[in-house]
């Protein structure tokens, strides 16, 4: 009983770092290439305030998502609510509800693929080319449809990409900058606001590690926090270097601060480093926001909300390759129409959009029982609304259009029992 209990304490911190591991390739992505110079044009040097802000609201969120995924497990529904990272809320805050919040996770995850595939057009091909976007969402829905298995050491990717962040940082600072006699600039609380919404593009993601297995709730928020706060030190670490090599304006205004960094670093040939890293750090991310929304539709057409062809199978809980395709094609609408900056933006309006729903349902379930995890939702759902809130008027306008078209089309297509 000794050895097992000493074998057991041998194993818990390589379980915990495994799962810390896995966690981190979920949020790692967009986050640490682009909000760190989205958040310093905004916030300028109040992006940490920003940041804790996001992370604060992110920390309520996965603990909300642990708590229904935990309480969709103890009741051993196998139904269409299972679906992948999608979870269904009809059962705790009624039909109309849960097909808004449905609406708003499957539009916030492919307007979301298409932002992230356009970060990374621009860190591959700089220049940018019309095709280079569509190009990553065809091969990202290609990779969807086959469905094959995961590959051995994917899970090693965010190694790969911290240590190519840790090379590039300590390039730019180790050389000392041009001088620039450029002001810092000046911001205001709304900036601040602002900036820590679009910093929570760093942390979307996490329903893939919440959702995944029948686990424990501690054994899902330990390692994720972790991860969140990991994802939140490298913003902020690529952050300092970036305003100690290029200064704030220039920070600001670049689409790719880390291809700009290793230039203004002396250190050109990272760029390949750079852009291996942007390919492992985004490509997954892509794939997964598709696999996503694919989830969220398989519900809306298993619950009679979506009228689908294959919908007439026996095998109904599995609509055909059409619904990948559907998702594909809708992505790379939205990165030939937008910038990636102004499709991120729309993108995190709508999943906050869902999160503030998704936080409430974790309240209601929570109740009087478990008070700390009522007041996460509380936290989360107060702080989800508040993001979407701060967001430009154009992301805000785009994620009301959306909502409006897409309780109409359910309208219109739901089963009228429904």
């Amino acid at each position: 009983m000794t050895q097992l209990l000493t074998c057991v304490r041998r194993t818990l911190p390589l379980r915990l770092l495994s799962s810390v591991t896995v966690a981190l390739g979920c949020l790692l992505g967009v986050g640490v290439f682009l909000v760190p110079a989205l958040g310093v044009a905004t916030a300028g040097p109040w992006l940490p305030l920003a940041v804790l802000a996001a992370l604060l609201a992110a920390w309520c969120t996965v603990s909300s998502s642990a708590v229904l995924a935990s309480a969709r497990g103890r009741a051993g529904d196998s139904g269409s609510r299972q679906h992948g990272t999608h979870i269904d809320l009809r059962d705790h805050l009624g039909v109309w509800p849960a097909r808004l919040s449905s609406v708003a996770f499957l539009a916030g995850q492919v307007i979301l693929a298409a932002g992230i595939a356009g970060v990374l057009t621009d860190h591959l091909w700089p220049g940018g080319r019309s095709w280079s976007g569509p190009l990553v969402i065809a091969v990202a829905t290609t990779l969807v449809i086959a469905r094959l298995p995961r590959p051995r050491g994917l899970g090693l990717l965010p190694v790969l990409v911290v240590g190519v962040l840790a090379i590039v940082v300590a390039a730019a600072v180790a050389l000392e900058p041009a001088p620039s006699g450029a002001p810092v600039p000046v911001v205001e609380i709304s900036g601040v606001a602002e900036a820590a919404a679009m910093a929570f593009v760093a942390f979307c993601g996490f329903e893939r590690f919440t959702t995944r297995g029948a686990r424990p709730r501690s054994g899902v928020i330990a390692p994720m926090t972790i991860a969140l706060l990991a994802s939140a030190a490298l913003i902020l670490i690529v952050a300092f270097a970036g305003w100690h090599q290029l200064g704030p304006h220039r920070l600001g205004l670049s689409p790719t601060p880390l291809l700009d960094l290793v230039v203004a670093a002396d250190a050109a040939p990272l760029a390949t480093l750079v852009g291996i890293a942007a390919l492992a750090a985004m490509l997954p991310p892509v794939i997964a926001a598709l696999t996503s929304a694919r989830d969220a539709m398989r519900v809306s057409i298993v619950e009679g909300d979506v009228r689908w062809p294959s919908r007439a199978r026996s095998d109904a809980s599995e609509p055909s390759w059409s619904v990948e395709l559907v998702v594909g094609l809708a992505a790379c609408v939205a990165v030939l129409v937008l910038a990636p900056a102004a499709v991120l933006a729309m993108g995190v309006c709508l999943l906050l959009t869902h999160y503030a729903f998704l936080n409430a349902s974790a309240r209601l379930i929570a109740g009087e029982q478990d008070t700390a995890s009522a007041r996460r939702g509380c936290t989360g759902m107060f702080a989800s609304v508040i993001l979407a809130m701060s967001l430009p008027v154009a992301a805000l306008a785009g994620t009301a259009l959306v909502l409006a078209f897409g309780a109409a089309a359910l309208a219109l297509t739901a089963r009228p029992w429904r």
